[in-house]
């Protein structure tokens, strides 16, 4: 009895020992082209409360900084939320109005979370035609080309990696995407790389590509957050048969996606010890499902619920 009780014990001096963080994330949300976004953002809030998450990073493509998106914004007073932006963040402003509207006080940062150092980068820069790193701003990226979703040489200069804790890595476009033929931040991800091989422990998560999957490059776990919304599909797959006409009037860029039903996130659980636990969440298509759209990332109606350690 003696010998159970004290393996009991043991099991949780160990169990306390650990430390972990656990938080909701959510990305491309783009509360301006969809006609549901306050219902969608309100049900993210409330499972955030719902799980007594530590926290709740949201991936970028949010919301644009107007006046009449106030409303929407104040659904997450008082929640601990880290922003990384997102390129459709700055369609209509520049990164500083932005991170006004939100409340950010820079375009990237670093948040101590005891063993666990959070990361956000800003993978919001191009090259111009003169070779000149610029920022984007009111959609000056379209025109960018394949120098687009760089991480300026700033940050390049500094990652801001904890070699001592858990790092994790939080972006809007992905470091590394293994589906597309652009090769931007490679030397971002050397540096990841060769860090992970001298047992520094790092995870990366982002947006961006409105898919659902996870890839180990080179030791580096790259883990894809898919839309809270749709799925974008394009001009060539329009539709306009899953709303009224008056709503594809006043979100005109609605027609190019195969939205979901539900709004789509994830609970994460990470211990100090490099575990982590991903509770993803399914959602149905409204309308007729993309069969026969072709994409270069894999197309998904959910967020994949994983296990697995780094």
């Amino acid at each position: 009895m003696k010998r159970v009780l004290f393996i009991l014990l043991l099991i949780t001096v160990i169990a306390q020992a650990q430390e972990r963080v656990r938080f909701l994330i959510f990305s491309d949300l783009h509360c301006d082209l969809i006609p549901d976004a306050d219902i969608r953002l309100q049900q993210i809030m409330d499972k955030a409360a719902q799980e007594k998450v530590d926290f709740v990073v949201e991936l970028g493509d949010f919301i644009f900084a107007k006046e009449g998106n106030r409303p929407l914004l104040e659904k997450t007073e008082g929640v601990e939320l880290y922003h990384a932006m997102g390129n459709h963040d700055m369609d209509i402003c520049t990164k500083e109005e932005y991170m006004n509207f939100v409340g950010m006080a820079a375009p990237y940062y670093s948040v101590d979370k005891g063993k666990f150092n959070l990361i956000f980068l800003d993978t919001n820069s191009f090259v111009d035609e003169n070779g000149t790193e610029q920022d984007y701003a009111n959609g000056n990226y379209y025109r960018s080309g394949i120098t687009r979703e760089r991480i300026g040489s700033k940050q390049l200069e500094n990652l801001m990696i904890d070699p001592e804790k858990i790092n994790l890595i939080f972006s809007h476009q992905p470091i590394v995407d293994p589906y597309s033929e652009a090769v931007v931040n490679d030397d971002v991800h050397n540096k990841l790389a060769d860090l992970v091989s001298q047992g520094v422990k790092i995870v990366a998560f982002a947006g961006h590509t409105h898919s659902d999957n996870h890839r180990v490059v080179e030791g580096v776990n790259y883990i894809q957050i898919n839309s809270s919304s749709y799925f974008w599909a394009g001009e060539k797959y329009a539709d306009t048969t899953r709303y009224p006409s008056e709503v594809y009037a006043k979100y005109p860029s609605l027609k190019y996606v195969f939205p979901y039903q539900e709004p789509l996130y994830a609970i994460v659980t990470i211990s100090d010890r490099g575990e982590i636990e991903i509770e993803g969440r399914s959602s149905k298509w409204i309308g007729t499902a993309p069969t026969q759209v072709e994409t270069a990332h894999p197309l998904s109606n959910s967020i994949q619920s994983k296990k697995f350690s780094f």
